[in-house]
């Protein structure tokens, strides 16, 4: 529940039960892989600040093999050469100058019917005669490979560029020989690279182009160009890539239109797991299929690890093997999709249910979530986050009264510590008609006081229960939790609201509202919000419901009376997290309660957790 107004995205999605990314462990390190976190003074790296200096180093090397690349930009010169208006998208063939006298051609691919700022993906095809015009959707039989219309429809402004070696005589070598004549300090790959950064020019100088959005995507060759693309260009935040043969030696990166031979001297002592590093932190995945890339890629993925661990960004980085060989089947490119929508669209992939709740477990056992009766999840009572609220006073052990650490409460509704306390075996937040303290009043509290309080500690995977019932008037009751340990993740803001509920109002009093927010990450500071919610057949305040919160690396799941209403991909959500009880004013979106149903009180019978029991 933000104290700002939020935006709220209700939607509902298909969600894909499949995870998106498989496990990496990561001590193994069978490709002899030079240390990241040791500079090249033998100093070990600790913190982001010392990482910096060992980022510059490792590019500078780089680049010193690769050949500088101009800062000096020349004009686009962009044309519009076709347009054609098709189903859910509309196809556009462009040109633009990508350096003096020297243009390239690409597909530019737009919603139909598009409105404000998008975000747009760069998609660098394979090695196929047919090139943009498959990906794009012009030629081809093979739709899997149409990699710029999956991505147009799912909502993105997609540029399919050609890459230089793809002229009309079709000798790779001859296009690149030409190219080192005007640039003999460059290699193959150079030239990719500079493309890769003139896509992005371009895509910027569009005006529905949001230019914080911007991501990447290829398969075999494409993914080449993509590794180097995010490397060396810091405005693409995403970036798939896709069986393009990760290590050196995995695949032909010693042709000359890639790096060339100089690979194979002695004495190169460069290779991709330092590119993955400059990525870092922004999202990256890589996909394989047991050819270019599978198992034998998870040194590089467990040596990047460290650097996005370093970065508090471990959830950025991602592997999937579809063990499928050198193709891009179904499944790859639902987790690309996936991945893309989670990071470049800030819309994780999620499905709220609808109609009555059937099926309602029975509770046989109060040891175990009334979801699981039978323990499928070998559930671990959590104690720090259990009480029954059997004792005649709050346990301060286990719980802080008001919100201090944050804010006084949503105006005018000011936080009385008096109205958060336990009676009768129930913990009640209850809000009150009432005059509030001089000193608030002069913070623009006013007329009304409500409740709050949090657990002591914090905790992030596991299985939380809530037997509760609703204040009976517009004032909220809220079930959530907040509050990253900042010494340890100063970068991350994250929130989780299990439900938000209004008592009493004809249009929310049947309504259980379910968001998750961001308010920064280690790539920006920026609020969004993913929101649902349920329709009831039943107002919240008439009975206690058991509210559940299943808490996973993968998914987040909503249940009410041990059904479950929604699920969640779980993106952004691994922090330890405090679990809050409040209830608000929400004039702005429940409408102010009326005085004649206050006092009105929100009572939780008990609040269980659990962890899983992880072999």
């Amino acid at each position: 529940m933000q104290k700002s107004g939020a935006i709220y995205i209700l939607a509902y999605f298909i969600f894909i039960t499949s995870g998106l990314s498989q496990q990496f462990d990561g001590r193994t390190n069978s490709a002899n892989l030079s240390p990241l976190l040791i500079a090249d003074d033998r100093k070990k790296i600790t913190n982001s600040e010392e990482w910096k200096s060992r980022r510059d180093e490792l590019k500078r090397k780089w680049l010193n093999y690769l050949g500088k690349i101009p800062s000096d930009k020349s004009q686009l010169k962009a044309e519009v050469v076709s347009v054609e208006k098709l189903d859910g998208f509309t196809r556009k063939y462009v040109k633009y100058q990508v350096e003096e006298g020297e243009f390239t051609d690409a597909y530019l691919l737009v919603p139909n019917g598009a409105q404000g700022k998008l975000p747009a993906v760069v998609v660098f095809h394979p090695t196929v005669n047919t090139h943009i015009r498959e990906s794009a959707g012009v030629e081809g039989s093979d739709t899997n490979r149409m990699f710029g219309v999956d991505f147009v429809r799912e909502g993105y402004i997609v540029l399919c560029p050609r890459c230089y070696i793809f002229k009309e005589d079709g000798n790779y070598t001859n296009q690149v020989e030409a190219m080192m004549i005007k640039h003999p300090n460059w290699k193959g790959i150079t030239r990719m690279l500079q493309d890769a950064i003139r896509a992005a020019d371009y895509l910027e100088s569009l005006p529905n182009v949001d230019t914080n959005r911007i991501g990447c995507f290829g398969h075999s060759l494409g993914a080449k160009e993509v590794l180097y693309a995010a490397g060396f260009d810091e405005r693409y935040k995403a970036a798939v890539f896709s069986e393009g043969g990760i290590g050196i030696k995995f695949s032909n990166w010693n042709a000359i239109w890639y790096l060339g031979d100089g690979v194979n001297k002695p004495g190169f002592n460069l290779e991709h797991h330092q590119l993955m590093a400059l990525i870092a932190p922004r999202a990256f995945m890589l996909i394989g299929g047991d050819s270019a890339d599978g198992d034998k890629s998870l040194p590089f993925i467990n040596a990047a690890k460290d650097i996005y661990q370093l970065l508090d960004a471990t959830e950025f980085l991602k592997f999937f093997n579809h063990r499928k060989g050198h193709s891009y089947p179904t499944e790859a490119k639902e987790v690309a999709i996936r991945f893309m929508n989670g990071y470049l669209k800030l819309s994780p992939r999620q499905r709220t249910y609808k109609g009555a709740l059937v099926n309602l477990p029975v509770r046989t056992n109060d040891e175990y979530p009334l979801s699981d009766q039978q323990n499928k999840g070998k559930w671990i009572k959590f104690e720090p986050m259990w009480d029954e609220f059997e004792s005649p006073a709050l346990d301060t052990n286990k719980w802080i009264v008001g919100m201090q650490k944050w804010w006084l409460g949503r105006k005018p509704a000011w936080f009385n510590p008096t109205n958060f306390y336990v009676s009768n075996g129930k913990l009640n937040l209850t809000m009150k008609k009432e005059k509030v303290p001089p000193q608030y009043e002069k913070l623009g509290y006013s007329n009304y006081t409500s409740a709050a309080g949090y657990s002591v500690v914090r905790s992030s995977f596991g299985y939380y229960e809530v037997k509760a019932r609703a204040m009976n008037s517009a004032g909220s009751s809220a079930f959530w939790f907040i509050g990253e340990d900042s010494s340890i993740h100063p970068n991350w803001g994250t929130e989780i609201d299990v439900f938000e509920i209004c008592g009493k109002s004809p249009i929310h009093e049947h309504r259980y509202y379910m968001t998750l927010h961001i308010t920064k990450t280690p790539i920006e500071k920026r609020h969004w919000s993913v929101s649902s919610y349920w329709e009831a057949p039943f107002r919240f305040t008439e009975d206690y419901h058991v509210f559940g919160f299943d808490w996973s690396p993968d998914e987040l799941r909503w249940y009410i009376d041990g059904v479950l209403v929604k699920t969640v991909e779980n993106t952004h959500w691994h922090k330890p997290l405090h679990l809050i009880f409040d209830s608000e004013t929400m004039p702005n979106w429940f409408g102010m309660p009326n005085d004649s149903d206050l006092p009105s009180t929100f009572t939780i019978e008990y609040v269980r957790a659990w962890k899983r029991e992880y072999k």
